[in-house]
């Protein structure tokens, strides 16, 4: 038997790995070209998460990953209480504060995530694409890959 397409060795696609327990940092660590965690709140990423991801590479004497992360987009009216979201969620406004976060902190990549535990949901995307219109029209520059 034979197959074709083999998996490029060098260079490879990168490998995103996610998780946040100490197993999942050291797999992001040794395997990873960087680490896509979900579900961040935008402080304790800053003050806890990349830092222990830090101190495991140095550990490991590895380079640290890139910051990878995905964040659940759900645009709201109005403001949401900063103790009670997650990164992505809230008003454009917050929405914006979190992306310009995500930047200063070097993140290189982040994934804008649609989907609310909503099965139904997933057979209709206009509101996924309202959202992602909106973030692509006033909060981010694609064509400089920045925020606004």
């Amino acid at each position: 038997m034979d197959t074709a397409a083999r998996p490029v060795r060098e260079p490879h696609p990168p490998i995103w790995v996610g998780g946040a327990s100490e197993g999942a940092l050291r797999r992001t660590v040794r395997y990873g070209d960087g680490w896509h965690p979900i579900r961040i709140r935008l402080s304790d990423f800053r003050d806890r998460d990349i830092s222990r991801l830090r101190k495991m590479a140095d550990r490991e004497r590895m380079p640290m990953p890139a910051l990878c992360p995905r964040i659940r987009l759900r645009i709201t009216e109005s403001p949401m209480p900063d103790d009670r979201r997650i990164a992505g969620e809230g008003s454009l406004d917050q929405i914006r504060s979190d992306l310009e976060g995500l930047q200063a902190l070097g993140c290189t990549h982040v994934l804008l995530d649609t989907y609310y535990d909503d099965i139904e949901a997933t057979t209709h995307h206009e509101t996924a694409w309202r959202m992602l219109t909106t973030v692509a029209e006033k909060a981010v520059d694609l064509r400089n890959e920045t925020v606004r």
